[in-house]
């Protein structure tokens, strides 16, 4: 069956292989600069074909080398006639003007020799001999060597038209000495348009959505498309749906990519989980629908950054950065594959409910009553003069103290009460969050959300709202991290003890995303990473 399938996607594709320039898709600027050519006969001798698989290069090089030898073309016009001998023989791969060469196969210095002695032979009943080098990268270093003397100096009939899907490949000598056009993949918009008329010439219509999902599969390869609808129509349907679609192409609805990214982004938790649920339920590929996610997250943070949106580019950034960091744990994850995309949800959703860090903002106006206290004032013949006032107001008996270079953060003495303690925590909690965030990035934003609730000698008793925060922080991993931070940061070997202040209502609400996570923490050894 798989081979049915294989040659009828083949047939339709060589069925339908444009033979004219506007039949070609995309590529415009190329067929434009081609067609100038023609039409003054101002030719290159050599031409360099490079770009993407599948999105016309050896095509447009038969269409060059017919238009050049085309019998009924007049000398104001560009096309070829596709009627004429030159044209149907080349049509037919029958053409002794057209010579193509597959440097994957024949990519030694014989093969190239042999081309060499071939070149000297004038065309028959033509202007112009052509020679078309297709995957011309994979020609060993002696055959470019062999090469080179050609394109240096060829016969006036001879033109070279080089292919190549890497052109980095190529010795510099070889690219100096041809003209070289760089292609590019085919836009979703001209591809759909061809993939329709194709399907509508064999009798067939398929749906939007197949369509859709087709050439987000085929990535701008025209060559991919054609081969994939080929296989569609290969059922015989006239109306393909997913129906039929399904046996052949795996599905990712599109509909429900764009609603899971926005759900996501909206923080719409229980709907972009509900959507996951939906999507496994229906069989779909978990990991085929993260990659087509990050394709199209990918096209729609390059379309706000072109417009300037750079907030809204700025959340596109950090889910795809997590989607991205997750995909390898959905194979991982054999008996639950859903759940690295649930902790995306999750996290993304924690990551935007998080407070921004309070700062402590009682240091910063001290600082600058000590800079004005201590910057001179002019006197009236122009000579700076001590200011002889005393700063007025709060804080003044601290600021009439010797000013010093530096002020040193508060520090816990062992005979400190509890409550002294407690507040000191407090405030250099960002301390704390910034010794982490370097050390162990993933423990950050569960701290970031937890509160120092109590000091009882050398232990610190630390609320989390989420329960699923605490079971991540009671790992003995992360809770020696935590306990080495509190040392380094405050100088006392604290050990650390969580309790949970989840309130009734949001602990019933959030009951599925606790269990949820809790899995994720008891799988990954309670470390949540990358968000």
């Amino acid at each position: 069956m798989q081979c049915d399938l294989t040659l009828m996607a083949e047939t339709l594709y060589r069925k339908y292989r444009p033979r004219t320039f506007g039949e070609v898709v995309g590529q415009a600027a190329i067929k434009s600069t081609l067609q100038q050519e023609i039409v003054s006969k101002k030719l290159a001798h050599a031409y360099l074909f490079c770009g993407p698989r599948g999105v016309g290069k050896t095509t447009l090089a038969r269409i060059l080398a017919k238009a050049l030898n085309c019998e009924n073309r007049t000398e104001d016009q560009f096309e070829p006639d596709n009627e004429c001998e030159s044209c149907v023989a080349i049509n037919e791969g029958r053409s002794l003007n057209l010579i193509e060469v597959d440097a994957a196969s024949h990519r030694g210095i014989n093969e190239i020799r042999d081309l060499r002695e071939n070149v000297k032979f004038v065309p028959q009943n033509a202007e112009y001999k052509i020679f078309i080098i297709d995957e011309v990268h994979m020609l060993t270093n002696e055959a470019f060597n062999a090469l080179l003397k050609t394109l240096e100096e060829p016969p006036a009939h001879a033109i070279f038209i080089l292919a190549t899907t890497e052109v980095h490949k190529l010795p510099d000598t070889i690219i100096s000495r041809c003209q070289r056009f760089d292609f590019k993949k085919l836009p979703p918009e001209d591809l759909k348009k061809r993939l329709v008329e194709l399907a509508k010439k064999e009798g067939a219509e398929v749906a939007e959505d197949v369509l859709d999902t087709l050439i987000l599969r085929a990535e701008g390869c025209g060559r991919d498309a054609e081969s994939i609808l080929g296989q569609l129509l290969a059922s015989g349907e006239k109306v393909i749906t997913w129906d039929q679609a399904q046996l052949v192409l795996p599905r990712s609805d599109k509909q429900l990519i764009e609603e899971w990214i926005t759900s996501t982004l909206a923080c719409k938790t229980e709907r972009s989980l509900e959507i996951i649920a939906q999507l496994l339920d229906e069989g779909v590929d978990l990991e085929r629908f993260a990659h087509d996610t990050v394709m199209m997250i990918r096209t729609q943070m390059m379309d706000l950054i072109a417009d300037n949106k750079q907030e809204e580019a700025k959340s596109m950034y950090v889910l795809l950065d997590m989607l991205i960091k997750r995909i390898p744990d959905i194979r991982k994850m054999t008996e639950l594959p859903q759940l690295p995309l649930e902790l995306i949800v999750i996290a993304y959703s924690l990551r935007k409910q998080q407070p921004a860090p309070v700062q402590n903002q009682a240091p910063q106006p001290v600082a600058e009553q000590q800079q004005q206290a201590a910057t001179p004032q002019a006197s009236p013949d122009g000579q700076p003069q001590e200011n002889t006032q005393p700063p007025q107001g709060p804080g003044a008996a601290a600021i009439n103290e010797p000013l010093q270079e530096a002020e040193a953060p508060p520090q816990i003495k062992p005979d400190d009460p509890a409550s002294k303690a407690l507040s000191i925590i407090q405030m250099r909690w960002e301390e704390l969050l910034d010794y982490i965030q370097q050390n162990m990035p993933s423990l950050s934003f569960v701290l970031g959300v937890a509160d120092p609730l109590k000091v009882e000698g050398e232990t610190i008793t630390v609320g989390f709202k989420y329960a699923f925060h605490q079971d991540i922080v009671n790992n003995a991993k992360n809770k020696s991290a935590i306990q080495e931070g509190l040392q380094k940061v405050f100088g006392i070997a604290y050990h650390i003890e969580t309790v949970s202040v989840e309130k009734d209502s949001e602990e019933k609400k959030d009951k599925n995303n606790e269990d949820i996570v809790a899995i994720a923490a008891e799988a990954f050894e309670g470390d949540i990473a990358d968000v």
